[in-house]
């Protein structure tokens, strides 16, 4: 049996059924409290949502009976790509006519990014600036996705 005692900030201690009293001390690099999630087998277990990208220093101390260890290791959060776009003329868009969609993507911040068109019709496309025709007039939510290297998300939505 273990009983679980949650104090602030990042403040974690654990009794197992023994008699052993385990006290953890989390520390994320934020300025905010870490969102706490499960015991698995005795050992804490947290998870941290960071708000910005960078290498970011984790560290556990965990103490018992006057001794302590601790453990430190970095964290990599990799930025998310933030996908923009236009079309090459006017924002009116008529049946039958050809566009370039133009990826204004900032693609210096990162490297390699796969980017997928979703054109609001079942059409897609991952050319960087697709040129592309709507056969019938109608109202078309244009979706330019971008995968980071890392799986990093970002999409970008505009109806024409």
């Amino acid at each position: 049996v273990l009983k679980e005692e949650r104090t602030l900030p990042y403040s974690l201690r654990y009794e197992i059924s023994n008699g052993i009293t385990l006290n953890s001390r989390w520390d994320f690099d934020t300025n905010f409290l870490p969102a706490l999630d499960t015991n698995i087998y005795g050992l804490s277990s947290i998870s941290n949502n960071y708000l910005s990208s960078g290498i970011h220093p984790v560290s556990l101390i965990v103490s018992s009976n006057g001794c302590s260890d601790t453990l430190i290791q970095n964290v990599e959060i990799h930025p998310v790509p933030s996908p923009s776009f236009n079309i090459s003329s006017q924002d009116t868009l008529c049946p039958n006519e050809s566009f370039v969609f133009l990826n204004t993507t900032d693609t210096a911040i990162i490297d390699d990014i796969s980017f997928i068109w979703d054109f609001g019709n079942n059409n897609l496309s991952s050319i960087f600036s697709p040129s592309f025709s709507f056969g019938t007039s109608n109202d078309y939510p244009i979706q330019l996705t971008a995968i980071s290297p890392f799986g990093c998300l970002g999409a970008f939505q505009k109806g024409y």
